[in-house]
């Protein structure tokens, strides 16, 4: 049995909607890669901050005093 053919506007509009689904797959494809990519810069930001940390001193270090800090044994800036 042959079938009818669709009419011209029916295909038409079927192929754009093809077209335009394509589209959002793309784009939604784009958008899921450039999360990866923002989500491996934070990782890597992350394990930076983490390495930061470890190398920080234990609790024994005081806080600097408002204004300019030096480390200990250097002499302070004048007038103080």
């Amino acid at each position: 049995m042959i079938e009818a053919a669709a009419p011209a506007g029916t295909i038409t509009q079927a192929f754009v909607a093809a077209s335009r689904k394509r589209g959002r797959r793309g784009l939604l494809r784009r958008h899921v890669a450039e999360t990866g990519t923002q989500i491996e810069r934070l990782a890597a930001l992350r394990d930076d901050l983490l390495a930061m940390l470890a190398a920080m001193p234990g609790p024994g270090c005081p806080d600097p005093l408002p204004g300019t800090w030096c480390p200990p044994g250097l002499p302070l800036p004048e007038g103080r």
